[in-house]
């Protein structure tokens, strides 16, 4: 029984910390890039990717339209 006990302890801990990694993925989904991606002879660009470092390790990216 105990045995069982911390399993289920270990399988709600895992639950616990999953949760708040999607609530951080669902809070970095909503950064908003604004400007305008153009040429050499200021003429936009559509469907450029454009990327935002926001750390070492993780980036922000989205298409210009």
């Amino acid at each position: 029984m105990q045995y069982l006990n911390l399993h289920i302890k270990k399988i709600l801990g895992l639950a616990f910390f999953l949760s708040i990694g999607l609530f951080a993925i669902q809070a970095q989904a909503q950064t908003v890039i604004h400007g305008e991606v153009k040429d050499v002879q200021q003429v936009g660009i559509p469907g450029v990717s454009v990327a935002l470092k926001t750390s070492a390790t993780t980036a922000v990216v989205t298409i210009s339209d």
